[in-house]
Order: structure tokens, then C-alpha cells, then sequence
């Protein structure tokens, strides 16, 4: 997959994602009980940077999401993360195969 890139700094930067079944049809997340997380690292560490909990677009019926990035913002540090999204259907686990791999660059000065 090719990198996701943005801005060190950036507030308001998001990921935004559709599951799908290999048969093309869209994953079901509606309700409650349906948590869809995003596990960030760096591949220089064995240890998770951060983690957040999707956003479902329209309850997540057509399995859209939106992943917003907090660590992108102040304090943030430049370079390479990869992610990890991982759904919880009321208790059973299904970790998406594909991984996420980000790129955060500093901003211009001037």
C-alpha cells in the first residue's frame, strides 16, 4: 500500500476507509457494540505509539470510517508509522490482514 502522507502539526488530519469483504460487499458496523480501533507504531520499536477508535461515517452501515490522528498535531514527531485496524463484533476479533503505512513530515519553515 502506498503511504498516507501529512503535516506534522496538522489538525484536523484523518484517514478515511471503507471495509469491504472479499466479495466486494461492505462490512456491517452498525451498533454499539461494533468498535472499530487503529493501532499506530513505529516500525523502529516493538511497543504501540497510540491508539483510536474509528469514527463510523453514517453508523457504519456501508462500512466507511474515519480515522482521526491526534498524534499528528502538537507534539508530534516526523517519520514513519504503520497501522494496525482491528474490529470488535461484540466480543469476537477480526484483524484486517492489509496494514495502514503512514508518513508524517515536518512542515516548511519560513
Amino acid at each position: 500500500m502506498a503511504d498516507l502522507t501529512f503535516v506534522m502539526g496538522d489538525t484536523r488530519s484523518y484517514i478515511a476507509l471503507q471495509l469491504r469483504y472479499a466479495n466486494g460487499t461492505p462490512v456491517n458496523l452498525a451498533g454499539d457494540l461494533n468498535v472499530v480501533r487503529v493501532a499506530f507504531y513505529s516500525p523502529d520499536s516493538q511497543g504501540v505509539a497510540f491508539e483510536v477508535v474509528a469514527e463510523k461515517v453514517d453508523g457504519g452501515l456501508d462500512g466507511r470510517l474515519r480515522v482521526r490522528l491526534p498524534a499528528v498535531g502538537a507534539g508530534a514527531v516526523a517519520g514513519r508509522l504503520v497501522g494496525q485496524v482491528q474490529i470488535d463484533f461484540d466480543g469476537e476479533t477480526q484483524t484486517i490482514y492489509e496494514r495502514l503505512s503512514v508518513l508524517v513530515r515536518e512542515p516548511f519553515s519560513g
